[in-house]
């Protein structure tokens, strides 16, 4: 999985292999914050990507974690990713978000900086609230046009897109949110890689 999507990934979406081929996408947003309503959200702070060879003490200030500790910072509605090299200044790359409410959740996500008309599309499980119920911790995956195409095909996009989901070039545009709630669910099974992260503390000051 691509290292700077992996990163968002551990917003929820903290944004969904969220790179490559036979992906949902839209050219305007299909989810608004209405569908956000009455459902909880991602706890802001920093948050981590799960990464079963990257084990260290999480209790260690940020700035001391190895360097194969991807992580993120969780905002209403944004997620930050640590864009900038050892010694140099703090950048940060923004991701727009939103988390519909639903089983699975849908994670909405785009990067401003780099197109105004694509967002993209990943399905969010919690795995775990706090006591003011908040998600503290996650599982997310890509939402996919259909059933993966073998590895041996010429198409990277199924052959068997979900209804309501049209093939444009390498993915699959969608146009209405109920075709992305039902990729959402499906790419569940079909997804090979889930990307698990949780909360680590509140936002350094």
């Amino acid at each position: 999985m691509d290292r700077r999507l992996s990163r968002i990934l551990a917003t929820c979406a903290l944004a969904v292999a969220l790179t490559g081929c036979n992906l949902v996408y839209s050219t305007r947003p299909l989810f608004t914050l209405a569908d956000e309503v009455g459902a909880p959200a991602m706890k802001p702070g920093v948050w981590l990507l799960a990464k079963p060879d990257c084990a260290f003490d999480e209790a260690l200030p940020v700035k001391q974690w190895p360097k194969c500790a991807d992580w993120v910072l969780v905002r209403p509605g944004q997620i930050l990713s640590p864009d900038s090299a050892e010694g140099e200044e703090q950048r940060w790359s923004v991701i727009e978000t939103l988390l519909a409410k639903g089983e699975p959740r849908v994670l909405q996500w785009r990067e401003p900086e780099k197109a105004d008309d694509h967002w993209a599309y990943a399905g969010v499980a919690s795995r775990a609230t706090d006591a003011d119920g908040r998600i503290v911790e996650i599982e997310a995956w890509p939402a996919l046009c259909g059933p993966p195409p073998p590895d041996d095909a010429k198409s990277k996009v199924s052959a068997e897109p979900l209804p309501g989901l049209v093939i444009d070039g390498q993915d699959c545009l969608a146009s209405e949110a109920a075709p992305v709630r039902a990729s959402a669910a499906a790419s569940r099974t079909w997804a090979g890689e889930h990307q698990a992260a949780h909360w680590v503390r509140d936002a350094p000051s």
